[in-house]
């Protein structure tokens, strides 16, 4: 069986740029409590009231092509949340 990367996954490797984390850590640490970005392939959507990430894959339209993420998780996949030192 093969192994297929998650939307999560795909998003870190294919749209996570230095400018992209940037914009994404920066929204984060706002005071608006929802942001929404375009990208190349990928649409997101910031709730920190709810504390989700939405990812939509623009290239695939049926229910897989979307995933609600819990945002700690997302921010610390993208980079802006760090293990704590030990």
């Amino acid at each position: 069986m093969m192994n297929y990367p998650t939307l999560l996954e795909q998003f870190v490797r294919e749209e996570c740029t230095p400018h992209v984390r940037h914009l994404i850590c920066q929204a984060s640490a706002g005071l608006r409590v929802r942001h929404e970005f375009e990208f190349n392939r990928f649409n997101l959507l910031l709730d920190l009231e709810a504390g989700l990430a939405r990812i939509s894959d623009e290239l695939d339209v049926s229910p897989a092509g979307s995933v609600d993420v819990a945002l700690a998780e997302f921010l610390k996949a993208v980079g802006c949340i760090t293990a704590p030192s030990i």
